[in-house]
Parts: structure tokens; C-alpha cells; sequence
């Protein structure tokens, strides 16, 4: 078990990474183009979806005219109602 002067300075080291700027060659320049991709073919999709990303195994399709914001707030919205429900999430 560790000290509790062990526990606060993990803390505060840790509290000092957080709060350390982005590194901008490391950080994603597009949360949306990152998080949306092309539909995997395993779907079997028909040509009209170009977009998609993944809801915890539930897929999310669209075509390229749905804003990358609705999308993500789809996925978001099955998450959450998905929440209380892993045998329906893999």
C-alpha cells in the first residue's frame, strides 16, 4: 500500500501531465475525420452510405451529405442508451 505523501505526489505529477500543453504534432487535427471512416465492407452496404463509424458494434451509416456532427452525436445517442445494456454492445 502506498504512503499517503506517495499518493499525493502521483497526483500532482499527474494533475501536471494533464495540464501540460498539446503537443500540436501529436494531437488529431479532426476529432470527426478521425472518429468517421468508410463503411467496412463486411456491412455490405449499398453505394449510398460513404460514411460510418462504430457505436460500441452498432454501426452508424450515412451518406456524405449528414454533417460529421450529427454522426457523432448518433453514436453518442446509441452509446448512451446502450449503456445500461452490454449484451447488446460487444
Amino acid at each position: 500500500m502506498k504512503t499517503p505523501g506517495a499518493m499525493i505526489a502521483m497526483l500532482l505529477a499527474s494533475q501536471a501531465v494533464a495540464q501540460a500543453p498539446a503537443d500540436p504534432a501529436h494531437t488529431l487535427p479532426d476529432y470527426a475525420a478521425a472518429m468517421i471512416g468508410k463503411p467496412l465492407a463486411a456491412l455490405k452496404l449499398d453505394s449510398f452510405y460513404t460514411r460510418y463509424l462504430d457505436a460500441h458494434g452498432i454501426p452508424i451509416a450515412a451518406s456524405h451529405k449528414v454533417p460529421s456532427v450529427a454522426l457523432l452525436f448518433a453514436r453518442d445517442i446509441v452509446e448512451d442508451m446502450l449503456t445500461e445494456r452490454p449484451d447488446l454492445r460487444h
